[in-house]
């Protein structure tokens, strides 16, 4: 199962956001049962549209082992800086939106049951 993952911030400059989201992954690729894939969010440069999200990433989770580890690193990420925006896209369709401005139990408990059930899927 994949996952969208977008590093959007009103403040961070496009550079530190790129940075962050490239520590992210290698974080994310050193756990169990996780891997980068293909984004479906990247668009061609050489396409008319909206432009290349900076700081999007797409991981491939294998295992319901992953879930729990991705979750904290999600959070830990998240939890770096008020104006950073961790924006998830799940393949059901389903998205989340995780700062360190909003940032609580429920919401973590919520993106962890949406993140199983759409690995079971």
């Amino acid at each position: 199962m994949n996952i969208d993952i977008d590093f959007t911030s009103d403040r961070l400059p496009i550079p530190l956001r790129q940075k962050l989201a490239r520590e992210f992954l290698r974080r994310a690729k050193a756990l169990d049962e996780i891997e980068e894939a293909p984004s479906g969010t990247i668009q061609d440069p050489t396409e008319r549209g909206e432009p290349i999200t900076a700081g999007a990433i797409a991981l491939a989770v294998l295992g319901s082992t992953a879930v729990a580890e991705l979750v904290k690193l999600i959070r830990s990420f998240a939890e770096r800086d008020t104006s950073l925006h961790l924006e998830m896209a799940l393949p059901d369709g389903r998205k989340f939106s995780i700062s360190g401005s909003n940032i609580n139990a429920a919401k973590i408990d919520e993106l962890t049951q949406a993140v199983r059930c759409a690995l079971e899927a």
